[in-house]
């Protein structure tokens, strides 16, 4: 790993994890509690 670029790629990991949640949950618009209720459930799984 080239540590002179991490914002970067943390950026890039972040869109990426994004977009997947997105594809995940069909591309919904997400109400921000039940997105925080579904974070939350994904963590304690």
């Amino acid at each position: 790993m080239n540590s002179n670029i991490p914002t970067e790629n943390s950026h890039q990991e972040k869109q990426t994890i994004d977009y997947y949640e997105k594809v995940r949950f069909g591309n919904q618009p997400t109400n921000p509690s039940i997105e925080k209720e579904i974070k939350v459930s994904l963590i304690s799984i």
